[in-house]
């Protein structure tokens, strides 16, 4: 539930850069919500599957929550990149200067 609350918080903080310098917000929001499930599926498989065995080996006594930080962390830092590269984007948005006739 958090994370989907995060997910939320970093497509609002998305959208207000990206309206604000003339874009459109949606492929971003997308593409935000897509990165994060994907980079956590991906890592949940490696860490799970080839780091957390090594690691627990015969000592079960390693709580779970252990394993799973390392793929929330992946997955919100992969989100947070990609806010920042929007802070980056150059503005589609031409102010054109108002010519003042002094007379």
């Amino acid at each position: 539930m958090i994370e989907i609350l995060v997910i939320i918080i970093l497509c609002k903080k998305a959208g207000r850069q990206l309206r604000a310098k003339g874009y459109n917000p949606w492929p971003y929001y997308i593409f935000i919500v897509g990165l994060w499930f994907s980079v956590e599926v991906a890592s949940t498989l490696v860490i799970f599957k080839l780091i957390y065995p090594f690691v627990i080996g015969t000592n079960q006594n390693i709580p779970f929550i252990l394993g799973y930080l390392p793929v929330l962390l992946l997955a919100f830092g992969s989100a947070y990149l990609v806010v920042k590269h929007v802070k980056k984007k150059p503005s589609l948005i031409i102010y054109e200067e108002k010519e003042s006739n002094a007379t």
